[in-house]
């Protein structure tokens, strides 16, 4: 049997799509956090992150995991705005309550944008729940990240998400719903117009330890 044609197919598939490397949730973090940056894509080498928005402790793992996503053929000149969410680890909220809502400055965005008029940037980022996801006595939180593809209206809403790569069900949809409210200041076009744009969301989940109650 010829396999040629299998490896041509696989070959083109992964050519094809986004292959994304999620972030790691640094073990010394004590909050939460946002990462907002752009990734200018290379083809055979490590990609060029521009980090637009810094919190500590998050900077060096998402720019490891930046640097080694990997773009199909008809991105691979395009800029990408990526928004890493590092989930707040607060266990007198996580289960009960909205998740926490941050703002990016409107200064940060002035800036911003002064740099980069094409790139739509974050102006409210909501933080998913934690989900429930064992009854009773067993209540845990699964570890790791939630990879969306967004697309951004002319009015800075979210109106299409899909996902790239998930964890289990309820993390996915708990970071879906949490990224549908996110606001963005809109990408614009050299005439200064607001136009529709994409981005990637990545929704990092720290686990929480198990309780009995």
């Amino acid at each position: 049997m010829n396999t040629l044609p299998g490896l041509l197919l696989i070959a083109w598939q992964a050519a094809s799509r986004l292959i994304p490397v999620a972030p790691l949730y640094p073990p010394l973090a004590f909050h939460g956090g946002n990462i907002v940056a752009i990734i200018e894509p290379a083809r055979n080498a490590d990609n060029k992150v521009s980090i637009l928005h810094a919190e500590a402790p998050f900077v060096d793992v998402v720019q490891t995991a930046l640097t080694q996503w990997r773009f199909p053929g008809n991105l691979r000149n395009q800029r990408t705005l990526v928004v890493v969410n590092f989930r707040d680890w607060d266990l007198g909220y996580a289960w009960t309550e909205e998740g926490g809502t941050k703002f990016i400055p409107h200064s940060q965005h002035l800036e911003w944008g002064k740099s980069s008029p094409l790139i739509p940037v974050p102006t409210l980022i909501v933080d998913p729940l934690y989900p429930d996801v064992f009854p009773n006595s067993m209540r845990v939180a699964l570890q790791g990240s939630v990879i969306l593809h967004l697309r951004i209206d002319g009015a800075g809403h979210v109106h299409n998400l899909e996902i790239i790569q998930g964890i289990e069900n309820d993390f996915d949809q708990a970071a879906v719903e949490a990224v549908k409210q996110w606001k963005f200041a809109p990408a614009r076009n050299e005439a200064g117009k607001a136009i529709d744009s994409e981005a990637y969301a990545v929704c990092v989940y720290r686990a929480l330890p198990q309780t009995e109650h």
